[in-house]
């Protein structure tokens, strides 16, 4: 293959990407809508881990503004590119940690695909609350440690969010993964213990648009009986602050 069709059958990809991304942010903007006290162009969204901005890009296209908030300096600053290039001047990126931030309430508040990432689950959910406008709404998705199958590390290695963490990081240490398991999925029990614990409402909802085997399946099981989403590959959570009854 010669470097011209190479590069065409990259940026062929990286569209395709792009277009699976923007419809995953339509997906999403509608779970949360009917938990919103206004419109989406009237908002102001949050998006922590926001990584290359594939979902503050798109989603700077629907709402009022974006703020999107990354540990990774090198990410950051390829979404403020990617940004420049579709000439949005309504979304701004930092680098910063999304369990330490303290920055006024947002309309919505997307946690997608962060939690598994931190160690300690607590600090990511009490930003999602105290960020949050009383009538506003949050999007949280996040990996479930009962699924069998850990796939961050480019192979599926089966059981290993089942395993004691020290056996864990025994476990990649003998695949070459690396020194340990810096995955942390979370069951749904506990999920619902800390949305519970921050006085913030929940309700899973299953993928809009199932681009996976995994979620197709998923998506019919949980259709058939709630109880199936304790095993589900990925918990997708929409929600609000708890009003106080005075």
């Amino acid at each position: 293959m010669d470097t011209s069709t190479s590069n065409w059958w990259s940026s062929k990809r990286i569209e395709r990407l792009r277009v699976v991304r923007s419809q995953h942010v339509e997906d999403l903007l509608f779970l949360l809508y009917p938990e919103l006290g206004k419109p989406l162009n009237e908002c102001r969204l949050l998006d922590l881990g926001s990584g290359l901005g594939t979902n503050a890009i798109p989603a700077a296209k629907v709402v009022r503004s974006v703020l999107g908030v990354d540990i990774e300096h090198s990410y950051v600053m390829r979404a403020k590119e990617w940004a420049e290039r579709e000439g949005l001047g309504n979304v701004t990126f930092r680098v910063g940690s999304a369990t330490d931030l303290d920055l006024g309430p947002f309309d919505i508040v997307l946690c997608d695909y962060l939690l598994e990432h931190v160690e300690d689950s607590n600090s990511v959910i009490s930003v999602i609350a105290r960020h949050l406008e009383p009538h506003g709404a949050y999007f949280l998705s996040t990996n479930n440690k009962w699924w069998p199958l850990e796939g961050h590390y480019g192979l599926p290695i089966p059981l290993i969010s089942w395993l004691p963490r020290p056996w864990a990081n025994r476990y990649i240490r003998l695949m070459g993964f690396g020194t340990k398991y810096s995955v942390y999925p979370i069951s749904w029990n506990r999920l619902e213990e800390l949305l519970d614990r921050n006085q913030l409402t929940w309700s899973l909802k299953a993928p809009t648009r199932p681009y996976t085997v995994a979620q197709k399946i998923g998506k019919r099981l949980v259709r058939l009986s709630p109880v199936f989403w304790k095993f589900a590959n990925v918990f997708q959570v929409v929600g609000r602050r708890k009003q106080t009854v005075t």
